[in-house]
């Protein structure tokens, strides 16, 4: 059962406890992201989370990684689009050792500005590395066109890079680091006494007041009235992102879960049995979801031979409009992953507290246990799947977004192909 524990300096702490395995995580979840970002200061929450290890470090005397390797210790982050984690974990005999590390997130800055300017030529590599060249990038500028998210990224830009200085990390951290928009997860093997004891590392900090930040994006412009948008960028590889505008009225959250691996998990799902096996098109893709309050969004995305792509499409298309009618059949062979497999967190720290921090206080779902889990989807019914799918994959919902040779794309036959194929 989650515990929850409010410290006397306004944190929320939650925990599930697994004494049958021998490891542990514990979370530090922040309300931070693009979401709260201006177009200025896009890829700020990115860089606070890269400032947190160097100050932690510097509080420690340097000697943070040191301590990490000495303990076996993973520490890691992900800012995400409206939120950052920051997870540490371990071998249960390091628990105390991982949360007097955690519990310095808090500290105040620190450091100065020769580490800031190192950690700022990092991020800057790292965009060049992976920033706006990716298809995920460009699908976003159409996808999210018109919203308070428009051009902003997690990575954010370079120009913007430069001009974070110290002065506003300092102010800003105030502004992350409130109790209204910061709690910690704490999952698998401890002692009370070690989780009491995090408590009291956590009332040693400082927090700051502010109002609490709500997961809400202004709707994009064309959202639900897409007609099948379709971009193209000149690239010497043919990459594809499909995505699909879903309404939050129309469906839970359990539902869109269903429906979108229904077609994308399992090995025995049509996108990978079609496209893979049987026509053997592409060997791998990658499936997301975005999700805020109001609407959300689901994506796939595959690398595809120039020459293939109109036939890759097509097979893709019929996939869709085969959910409207199979999604049904398909449920069963899904459901385990998130029925019989839900004990399966349990074995898993780092998964309880990232699956459970984020369902559970991000998206407000509300689970007591694995098993509130488990029954909330199997309350999910193949005739409301059925049902979703003709409201989601349709051409009003329809985004496609292409990088390869633009000559050789023909973007109305795309659209046509698409009122075709799904505009039933």
């Amino acid at each position: 059962m989650e515990q929850s524990y409010l410290t006397s300096n306004g944190v929320q702490v939650y925990s599930y406890r697994n004494s049958k395995i021998g490891s542990f995580a514990i979370s530090l979840f922040l309300r931070s992201g693009l979401i709260y970002e201006s177009e200025e200061t896009s890829g700020f929450s990115h860089f606070f989370e890269h400032c947190v290890f160097r100050n932690i470090n510097a509080v420690m005397g340097g000697k943070m990684y040191e301590t990490l390797d000495r303990c076996g210790l993973d520490f890691n982050a992900l800012t995400h689009t409206n939120y950052i984690e920051l997870t540490i974990g371990g071998a249960v005999s390091h628990f105390d050792d991982a949360a007097r590390i955690i519990a310095l997130a808090l500290s105040p800055i620190v450091f100065g500005k020769t580490v800031l300017d190192a950690e700022k030529r990092r991020i800057k590599s790292e965009i060049r590395e992976n920033g706006s060249s990716s298809i995920e990038r460009f699908s976003d500028k159409t996808v999210f066109s018109g919203s308070s998210i428009e051009n902003k990224t997690i990575l954010g830009k370079v120009t913007n890079i430069d001009r974070f200085s110290l002065k506003m990390l300092k102010k800003e951290t105030e502004s992350i680091l409130t109790k209204e928009n910061m709690f910690f997860y704490v999952g698998g093997n401890f002692s009370d006494a070690s989780l009491s004891e995090f408590y009291s590392l956590i009332e040693n900090q400082r927090v700051y007041s502010g109002q609490k930040r709500e997961n809400k994006v202004t709707f994009p412009e064309d959202f639900g009235k897409r007609d099948c948008a379709v971009a193209v960028k000149n690239a010497q590889s043919t990459e594809v992102c499909i995505t699909f505008d879903v309404s939050a009225t129309d469906c839970t959250l359990q539902e869109l879960l269903c429906l979108w691996d229904t077609l994308f998990l399992g090995e025995s799902c049509p996108m990978y049995r079609e496209l893979s096996e049987d026509l053997g098109l592409i060997y791998s893709y990658s499936d997301t979801m975005y999700i805020f309050d109001g609407f959300a969004g689901v994506s796939v995305i595959y690398e595809v031979r120039g020459d293939k792509l109109m036939q890759s499409l097509e097979t893709v298309f019929d996939m869709f409009e085969s959910a409207k009618t199979e999604s049904e059949k398909r449920l069963p062979l899904i459901l385990p992953f998130f029925t019989d497999d839900g004990d399966i967190l349990l074995d898993d720290a780092g998964k309880i507290v990232s699956d459970f921090g984020y369902y559970n206080h991000i998206l407000s779902c509300g689970y007591r246990n694995t098993e509130d889990m488990k029954n909330a989807f199997r309350a999910v019914r193949g005739e409301r799947l059925n049902e979703l799918a003709r409201k989601v994959f349709k051409p009003d919902n329809l985004v496609v977004a292409i990088k390869g040779n633009k000559k050789k794309i023909d973007m109305e036959a795309i659209r046509r192909t698409a009122a075709c194929r799904i505009g039933k």
